[in-house]
């Protein structure tokens, strides 16, 4: 009995131990890339036939697959472009016998925003509160469960906007109505302004020029009803005029901070306001003009850079004085000199630009010639005096009649590449230019004079050899103080 006993259970160890090989080498349920689609489900509201939504996503039955990831993406991806929004979805691996892959899926298709329309919001526009939503006509609302969420954050957006704008009461519901089919939808953007009020109150700190009353000159309106309310989003615009009004009193590098927070500066009991303003007025600042005899100081101080970028360093200073040295060339000083020091007492940073103007140039010719041991130009003068900006004094010059008379060797280098470029559209690529200027016709070509007398200016725009043109202008004096020059160009453009 005993040895009949114990061969059934041998025979069952061995067996379990089998059946388990078995199960781990291939359990009956595992997904293994089956080789087509053994059925497949669609539930949900769709807007196609079911069947026919399955055939275009390639889970007709039969269909091939080629494997169940990859077929899952392409479904996920052909689904989002449809316009639906895929709620459940399983893809598994029919069991051994059958051979298949079966899918289930649960949709529903996204609305769609047809129109947005806005009540309750004069006299604001209509387009200042569509701006400010994320939705659009055309624009897809997410599943149910997650738009309450995004019309909160819509309305906020609006209620933001309206806060800047003035309107510190202000109240917006959004809300979504259906359209005619189910899938479209509009939305009403319901919005209370509420009350408006005027700056009555401004408390500032840090400034000794101005005092509140000149503050609630800038920050204040005189304008009527609700045009003159206080508004958050102008008071940079304010702050910025107020700061223009310190510059031109001498503090470039004044600054005004305006504060405003409806929590602390509203009263909505009485109706009034109050801003604050911090203002950061610095160095007062003392700018000379010595030398300048034949430009106003008027015309000098709009140049200066220090007093727009609100910086009166040693940098802002050096930019100040090139701006001047630039403003001297385009008027025919092409010698002057210009130099500036700074010297601090007590609050007061005194700044000295000093000027040699030099003799005033003026344009007496402008010639255009080809390099020496080239080849004529293939152009006549009249097409390349279009090209450039250099032109002769006018006859009538003096008496303010007429354009041009003047250069600069800035002008005389954009000249130069605007013929190389000319030269290029015309089927010479490999064109060449560089420009020249001095008093006497005799000294183009002679570096030497030409640094000892006015001033050279050399522009290439290409390092090819085949082709060159070069820009050169002479000057001769024609009183102790006053003098006239000639500019010439010479080109040489080869095919």
């Amino acid at each position: 009995m005993r040895g009949f006993s114990l061969l059934p259970v041998g025979l069952a160890v061995v067996v379990a131990g089998s059946s388990g090989l078995a199960q781990a080498a291939q359990p009956p349920h595992a997904v293994t890339a089956p080789a087509r689609v053994a059925a497949a489900e669609v539930l949900g509201r769709t807007l196609e036939k079911p069947e026919k939504l399955l055939a275009f996503l390639g889970l007709a039955p039969g269909a091939p697959v080629d494997d169940p990831k990859l077929l899952q993406a392409r479904v996920d991806e052909a689904l989002a472009a449809l316009g639906y929004f895929v709620l459940e979805e399983r893809f598994e691996s029919a069991a051994p016998g059958d051979g298949g892959l079966r899918v289930h899926l649960r949709v529903e298709p996204a609305r769609v925003v047809r129109h947005v329309s806005v009540h309750g919001n004069w006299p604001v526009f209509d387009d200042e509160i569509r701006r400010r939503l994320t939705l659009r006509p055309g624009s897809r609302l997410p599943p149910a469960a997650e738009l309450p969420a995004l019309l909160q954050h819509e309305a906020e957006r609006v209620k933001d906007f309206l806060v800047r704008d003035g309107y510190f009461d202000g109240d917006v519901d959004v809300v979504v109505e259906p359209d005619g089919r189910p899938e479209w939808v509009n939305l009403d953007v319901l919005v209370h302004l509420g009350h408006w009020y005027r700056l009555t109150n401004i408390q500032v700190t840090g400034a000794t020029v101005l005092g509140p009353s000149d503050f609630l000159k800038f920050f204040g309106s005189r304008k009527p009803w609700w045009l003159g309310r206080l508004r958050i989003e102008a008071l940079r615009d304010d702050a910025h005029d107020a700061e223009v009004d310190y510059r031109e009193r001498g503090y470039p590098a004044a600054r005004v901070l305006p504060s405003f927070d409806p929590a602390r500066d509203l009263d909505r009991r009485t109706g009034r306001t109050t801003l604050h303003v911090r203002v950061l007025e610095k160095a007062r600042v003392e700018v000379r003009f010595v030398g300048n005899k034949h430009l106003p100081e008027k015309q000098l101080r709009d140049k200066l850079t220090l007093f727009t970028s609100g910086s009166y360093d040693e940098v802002e200073l050096q930019e100040s004085a090139r701006e001047l040295f630039r403003l001297y060339q385009s008027n025919g000083f092409l010698q002057a000199r210009v130099d500036v020091a700074r010297r601090r007492a007590g609050g007061v940073e005194d700044v000295t630009f000093t000027i040699d103007e030099g003799p005033e140039l003026k344009v007496r010719a402008v010639e255009f010639v080809p390099e020496i041991g080239a080849a004529p130009l293939t152009a006549d003068d009249k097409a390349l005096r279009a090209v450039v900006a250099t032109r002769p004094f006018p006859k009538l010059g003096a008496i303010g009649l007429g354009e041009g008379g003047f250069v600069t060797l800035l002008q005389l280098q954009q000249d130069a590449e605007k013929i190389v470029a000319w030269e290029r559209a015309r089927g010479f690529p490999d064109a060449r230019a560089r420009g020249e200027l001095a008093r006497d016709p005799a000294a183009f070509g002679r570096a030497g004079v030409l640094a000892a007398d006015v001033a050279s200016t050399t522009a290439t725009a290409a390092t090819s050899t085949c082709a060159s043109t070069s820009t050169r202008a002479a000057a001769r004096p024609s009183t102790p103080s006053r003098s006239t020059s000639a500019a010439r160009t010479r080109s040489t453009p080869i095919k």
